[in-house]
């Protein structure tokens, strides 16, 4: 009987080699790109994505427009083998993101990798009427998840997985940013793997102190580029990793 795989992956600098938040208002609007590094920190995140792209659709930037500049994210070709060797051997592959459904479904539709993911968790996005994109928290106020982690408050990675992960024989989670260590202490020992990616957030918290480290009881392999982690998942499909 073969075994039962999820393979569940962050997306910005971990499907794609770029933030999807950033890149579209590089793109199409440099002076709300500013706009954004000054409210950081100051405007909860997801409400400020809906806020800038509430005044984007002012400033007479189309759907069309959006859309297209979503499809020239940088999109490494080892993400789609990856997808297709996983697929190969009957996985399932989900997304667990801090971006919104409809940028990640516009890129993965350019990047012609939509129909490899069986589900996109992530904040909602919708187009109004008039082509204005709306993105809302997973977890909306006054919800909370109560995770006493380093989770955004609009959504723990984490509870996510654990909601899904019980009836699987592995499961491959991938990630880079500091909410991707949640999802990780999720994963069970002996049994799983977590692939963290270096250079970025998660390395940073893993190495500032040894109890982050040891909270992910699942086999830790790092990586640094799409070929790489490539590399990696291919061997754990094949029992070498």
């Amino acid at each position: 009987m073969s075994r039962r795989i999820l393979a569940a992956f962050d997306f910005d600098f971990t499907l794609v080699d770029n933030d999807s938040d950033h890149f579209v208002f590089d793109k199409l609007s440099p002076e709300l790109r500013r706009k954004m590094s000054e409210l950081h920190g100051v405007v909860q995140w997801t409400d400020l994505m809906h806020q800038l792209l509430g005044e984007l659709h002012q400033e007479g930037k189309t759907k069309q427009q959006i859309i297209d500049a979503l499809g020239t994210i940088e999109f490494n070709p080892a993400i789609l083998k990856m997808f297709e060797a996983i697929k190969s051997v009957g996985g399932e592959i989900i997304i667990v993101s801090d971006a919104n459904t409809i940028y990640i479904d516009e890129i993965l539709k350019a990047k012609n990798a939509r129909e490899y993911i069986t589900e996109i968790i992530t904040n909602p996005g919708t187009w109004d009427e008039t082509g204005r994109l709306h993105v809302t928290r997973r977890i909306k106020p006054p919800q909370t998840h109560n995770c006493p982690g380093v989770c955004s408050v609009n959504l723990c990675k984490g509870s996510e997985m654990l909601a899904r992960i019980e009836n699987y024989d592995m499961v491959l989670y991938g990630g880079d940013g500091r909410n991707d260590h949640c999802p990780m202490t999720k994963l069970k020992a002996n049994r799983d793997i977590a692939f963290a990616r270096k250079g970025h957030s998660l390395e940073k918290l893993l190495n500032s102190d040894q109890k982050h480290v040891e909270a992910i009881q699942a086999r830790l392999v790092w990586w640094t580029e799409a070929d790489d982690l490539l590399e990696e998942v291919v061997a754990a499909l094949a029992g070498k990793a």
